[in-house]
């Protein structure tokens, strides 16, 4: 019969047990590390991959209050338009901030005003606000008025400026096809050396459909030497035609005697005035015209009344 040996018997089996925990142990803790590694891995973006990283930042605007010191604002529309009288622009004015990544920012105000020219903004004002979408852009409409030239708009806000230029040009309709300038009034005056005419030379600018156009310069000049001024003591003047189409100046006359040519020149045309000036106190006349050698009865009024004409002595009226 085997003699059997207890002691080292229990021995051998605490050995076996205690080397299977310590590898069951050692199998949890490194499940616990692999779990750890994975959920870091998961937390942390990977940024080797920049197109991954660069496109979710690209997507995502950046609120005005985080971005840096450095922002933009940009015209992203609207520009140098040309646009008719009395009109909507077609484009509205656009413009988009940026920080200094060139991401867009959104919540800013931008102020819009009307710095030259003419026209209204949004609300038919020449100041308007707009805040920036989630794109970065604010936009505002522009109408234009009667007055055609150039017209300036200033954008600001806490990310900068910028300007926008427009042109107010005629109508389509305006100079082309017919437009005309018409002389109609103070044409062909006689007065005396040294006095105003008792007209103004008056025009009227019509488009080709012979609707009058308003808001366009007329320049009247006078192109006869020292022959005398017009409105304002100048020998050439510039005015606006009113909402009727019509625009008109003074003319005073020299002490020289003669004719006197004036021009009037605009987009629709031009036109002539031509004037005489003469000596009022040796050539001119003072003729009966009415109410001479009537018979009436006492405490009567007469039938005609009693008139006078004073004429040049080329037969005109003064």
């Amino acid at each position: 019969m085997a003699v059997t040996d207890d002691k080292n018997s229990m021995d051998d089996t605490f050995l076996i047990r205690s080397f299977k925990h310590f590898r069951f142990s050692k199998f949890i803790n490194s499940l616990a590390l692999l779990s750890s590694l994975m959920m870091t891995a998961c937390e942390t973006p990977n940024t080797n991959d920049l197109g991954s990283l660069t496109g979710a930042l690209s997507s995502t605007p950046i609120p005005a209050d985080n971005v840096g010191s450095s922002k933009t604002l940009l015209i992203s529309g609207g520009n140098n338009q040309t646009i008719d009288q009395n009109s909507l622009a077609p484009h509205s004015l656009d413009v988009m901030a940026i920080d200094s990544r060139g991401m867009p920012i959104p919540d800013v105000d931008v102020a819009f005003m009307i710095t030259a020219g003419s026209g209204s903004l949004t609300g038919g004002l020449i100041t308007a606000s707009a805040t920036t979408n989630s794109s970065g852009i604010a936009s505002i409409t522009y109408t234009s008025s009667s007055s055609v030239g150039p017209t300036t708009i200033i954008a600001t806000s806490a990310a900068g400026s910028a300007s926008f230029n427009v042109t107010v040009g005629l109508s389509s309709n305006t100079i082309s096809g017919g437009a005309l300038l018409l002389p109609t009034n103070g044409n062909n005056q006689t007065l005396a050396k040294s006095t105003t005419a008792l007209r103004n030379l008056e025009v009227m600018a019509l488009n080709s459909l012979g609707n009058p156009i308003p808001g366009m310069s007329v320049t009247y000049k006078i192109l006869t030497t020292a022959a005398g001024t017009l409105t304002g003591g100048l020998t050439t003047a510039t005015v606006a035609t009113d909402a009727n189409g019509r625009a008109n100046v003074a003319f005073t006359a020299s002490s020289q005697l003669g004719s006197v040519s004036v021009i009037a020149t605009s987009q629709a045309g031009s036109a002539v005035f031509n004037l005489q000036t003469t000596d009022a106190g040796s050539n001119s006349t003072l003729s009966i015209s009415s109410g001479n050698a009537q018979s009436i009865s006492p405490t009567s009024a007469a039938t005609l009344p009693l008139e006078v004409m004073a004429t040049a002595v080329d037969g005109s009226p003064i």
